[in-house]
Formats: structure tokens, C-alpha cells, sequence
């Protein structure tokens, strides 16, 4: 699912690690976003399957620097490896 126009990634990230990211109450999520100046989408889990892909998008589709995004990603792979 494309949540924006504009670069994007996928960070596949299984279930039981979901909520690292999205944190209490949505805070950590909330973080990432402000901090990267990007848009995380994250999928309810409404089928069967172990993970979700979460996707991650320029915050402002004019200015599309993709190392927000790849800030962004770096800091959530840190955040799945240290949970």
C-alpha cells in the first residue's frame, strides 16, 4: 500500500515487534515521525500472518530527501535489534 507519493520504504517487522514502534500509547511512532520528518503507516493485523510491512514516506512530498527516510529506517532497525 502506498501511503504517499514520493520515495518510500517496506521494513517488514513481525508482530510481536510492532509494538516496540509504535510504543505506549503511540509515543514512539509519534517520535520517529517528528524527529525523521517522515510518515510511518502501519497496518492493522487483520489476516493470519506472523509480521507486517511497515512503510515509511517523505513527511512532505515537496521535499522528498530520502535520508529522512533512510534515518528513519535505520533507527527502527535499531529499536527491533535492541527489543
Amino acid at each position: 500500500m502506498q501511503y504517499h507519493s514520493g520515495p518510500t520504504t517496506n521494513i517488514p517487522v513481525s508482530n510481536e515487534l510492532t509494538g516496540v514502534i509504535i510504543g505506549k500509547q503511540g509515543e514512539m511512532v509519534k517520535f520517529l515521525q517528528k524527529k525523521y520528518n517522515v510518515n510511518i503507516y502501519i497496518p492493522r493485523n487483520n489476516d493470519k500472518s506472523t509480521q507486517r510491512m511497515i512503510e515509511l514516506s517523505a513527511n512532505d512530498p515537496q521535499n522528498d530527501n530520502p535520508t529522512y527516510i533512510t534515518d528513519a529506517t535505520d533507527a527502527i532497525k535499531r529499536l527491533i535489534k535492541a527489543a
